[in-house]
């Protein structure tokens, strides 16, 4: 989903804000039933090929938001003297959900998921859960004369929490 908004604030000065937002979710089951094979059934006595009825299921969940909002101020003054400023800031996140369970040795074939299984084999479940986010500050002055004569200044400020605590704030300039 996303939506955006522009307003007028007066002749030449405009904000706008966008947001974003998505979501992606994997969700994988399966079961192994009972099984016999022809050379069990005629077999004496009768075996079972695998009764082990190994089940498993595991979830995988990213959320990720993203909020921009930029202040923008544009005038020309005797057509030939253009200026314009621009201030702006971002904000992104991603969280990130997964969780697995395998088990095994289920009691009967009529419970096809996990939690009926009797036997949950050590380091075959785990879960994790992490998030990360960006910060940006960014401003931009701009002049022309004339359409021949251009001076530019840019700056861009990001900051990430998945960097160590020292190096989180990055300036770029141009």
């Amino acid at each position: 989903a996303n939506a955006s908004l522009k307003w007028d604030i007066i002749p030449f000065l405009y904000f706008k804000a966008t947001c974003n937002a998505y979501m992606k979710e994997e969700l994988n089951e399966s079961f192994q039933m009972s099984t016999q094979t022809y050379s069990n059934i005629f077999s004496n006595p009768q075996t079972i090929a695998s009764s082990s009825r190994d089940a498993i299921r595991n979830l995988n969940r990213d959320f990720q938001t993203q909020f921009n909002g930029i202040l923008n101020y544009s005038k020309s003054i005797a057509e030939k003297h253009n200026m314009s400023a621009m201030v702006g800031a971002e904000y992104f996140k991603v969280k990130t959900d997964y969780m697995q369970v395998y088990g095994k040795n289920a009691p009967t074939d009529d419970i096809p998921t996990v939690n009926a299984s009797t036997v949950f084999a050590a380091g075959s479940n785990t879960s994790n859960a992490s998030e990360y986010r960006i910060i940006s500050s960014m401003g931009r002055l701009a002049y022309d004369y004339d359409g021949r004569i251009l001076i530019n200044a840019v700056y861009r400020l990001d900051g990430t929490s998945i960097l160590a605590q020292g190096n989180r704030l990055s300036l770029i300039h141009i």
